[in-house]
């Protein structure tokens, strides 16, 4: 058996790392091998509800917007179908180079009641790359105790039809594929709070508290005549002038 794993160790290429708070795994197999694919998996937890965290995944229209790397979403749906096309325009650029990919995604969007989780599956039919397959999935967090915590993971295996030099592939593995989880992440952060906030009353609102008119007297009925009186002998004692020494 050691003898197995010793040989797998020498195909593989397995990495673990945590980027911008974004737990990653790299599982790749000959990296001299362009026809090899490449396995990559980042997660991260959500301050927002599942609900939340899902309609900003499937907001393809908004990903130019979200997603850094991502220049053109063209997105085609079809009424009463799970099933969406995306076009889409990536790329990444530095002052020592550019790289630029076209895209043809079919993207299924698929609902598990029983284990509260949603998927977002998705395969290139036409592009830049030899393969492309992969899943956006949403679950509620391991801390089942705070609805408003959920998690976001992005699975996907690629295999490239050229071969990247080493900055660049590093650079897209440590750095990009981090920060769009991340973006991804934020936005529905941000829903969450706006959400909150619409649903807390006012300050002042919340303050205000019923009149009740209370049998007999008022009690500053007697202060606000005694408050006149003393205006009114002042007025009498000064006259005209301004100023008592």
């Amino acid at each position: 058996q050691q003898e197995v794993v010793n040989g797998l160790n020498e195909q593989l290429d397995m990495k673990t790392f945590t980027s911008q708070g974004v737990r990653m795994w790299v599982l790749r197999e000959s990296l001299e091998d362009t026809k090899k694919a490449t396995f990559i998996a980042a997660e991260a937890e959500v301050n927002a509800t599942v609900n939340e965290l899902w309609g900003v995944v499937r907001n393809y229209e908004e990903y130019s917007d979200i997603f850094k790397n991502i220049g053109q979403c063209g997105v085609t749906r079809y009424q009463g179908s799970n099933i969406v096309n995306l076009d889409l325009n990536v790329g990444m650029q530095s002052i020592y180079y550019e790289v630029e990919a076209i895209l043809k995604l079919l993207v299924e969007e698929e609902q598990e009641p029983v284990l509260e989780r949603k998927l977002l599956n998705f395969s290139q039919v036409d592009g830049d790359f030899e393969s492309l397959i992969g899943r956006w999935v949403v679950e509620p967090s391991e801390d089942s105790t705070n609805p408003y915590k959920s998690l976001l993971r992005l699975e996907f295996q690629v295999v490239s039809k050229a071969k990247l030099p080493g900055p660049i592939r590093s650079h897209i593995i440590n750095q990009l594929f981090p920060s769009n989880v991340k973006a991804l992440a934020k936005q529905a952060e941000l829903k969450s709070m706006r959400t909150m906030k619409s649903n807390v009353p006012f300050a002042d609102e919340a303050m205000k508290e019923a009149h009740v008119e209370l049998p007999g007297s008022n009690p500053f009925d007697s202060i606000q005549n005694m408050i006149d009186t003393q205006k009114q002998s002042l007025q009498v004692s000064t006259g005209d002038t301004p100023y008592q020494y």
